[in-house]
């Protein structure tokens, strides 16, 4: 199980759940160093049905794990084989291919020394070997293409089987609920939903009628309400602004103008009478030094 957890780095189920032994080992081998573990993983994979194990003609051991949403794995098929077997030529025409491009820049190297040495005829013998090599090259490198698009083919060939099948079964669904879901059983049920919201609104038209509510209109209670909100609100904002005092009010009203020793009010100016000239800046000047 931790094994199968370990090896979940698979591109698509499809094409990448067939691989070797040999690499399954491998990639447990940092959670199960032990050879002895490992066969004993394997057993208990292999009885939990979550891993099924093929003998190829070849002596290749192969190991299909089960996908992801799946507690057991498929049995093997054709195509899985055939699948595997594309993924491992393809897998060899790519080092091969890696082999020949280092090839290749050892042959530019080697004529890029042979011209320096003024040896041209071998500068130019390892130009040629060069070109040949590029063409096998070339024509691996086609190859791996081709394979490329066969395998993604085969993957999308594989996902339109998932969706047509998908599609079969909802359409086998939806037919098996038409069988007890029909237009005449929906117009019969629309028509006695009808009839019971009709019997409903004249039972509560008789209840209103025998037991009449006394009630204002509603947009004026609303009103009503708001207006009385808005008074509250304007009382309480009088009553922050002026905070009433007790003992000020007291004082207040306690002071008379009549008990407050104050003249007369004046009837006429008080230019040019003898007071001003009294009081006049000449007079007061006079005062002080007599």
């Amino acid at each position: 199980m931790y094994g199968l957890r370990l090896f979940r780095n698979m591109q698509h189920e499809v094409t990448d759940c067939v691989t070797t032994l040999a690499a399954f080992r491998g990639e447990c081998l940092p959670l199960v160093p032990q050879d002895e573990d490992f066969n004993i993983v394997l057993q208990n994979l292999k009885k939990s049905g979550r891993v099924q194990i093929k003998d190829l003609e070849d002596g290749t051991v192969v190991v299909k794990l089960c996908k992801r949403g799946q507690s057991t794995a498929e049995p093997f098929k054709d195509t899985d084989i055939q699948i595997y077997r594309i993924t491992v030529t393809q897998k060899k025409l790519e080092e091969e291919a890696e082999l020949l491009s280092s090839r290749i820049d050892g042959f530019t190297e080697e004529a890029r020394s042979y011209v320096q040495q003024g040896r041209k005829t071998l500068a130019l013998y390892s130009l040629r070997k060069k070109k040949a090599t590029q063409k096998v090259l070339d024509r691996k490198s086609a190859c791996i293409m081709k394979l490329q698009d066969i395998v993604i083919k085969i993957e999308e060939a594989r996902t339109n089987a998932m969706v047509i099948t998908a599609c079969e079964t909802g359409v086998a669904a939806l037919k098996s609920l038409e069988k007890d879901l029909n237009i005449d059983r929906v117009e019969a049920v629309m028509d006695e939903v009808g009839e019971a919201l009709e019997d409903q609104e004249e039972i509560s038209s008789a209840m209103e009628a025998a037991f009449p509510a006394h009630q204002r209109d509603l947009e004026e209670d609303l009103e009503q309400e708001l207006q009385e909100l808005l008074s509250g609100n304007r009382d309480e904002i009088v009553d922050i602004s002026l905070p009433h005092d007790d003992s000020l009010s007291l004082k207040l009203s306690s002071l008379c103008v009549d008990d407050m020793d104050l003249p007369n009010v004046p009837t006429h100016s008080p230019s040019g009478s003898a007071a001003s000239r009294k009081n006049s800046p000449s007079s007061v000047k006079t005062a002080l030094y007599s």
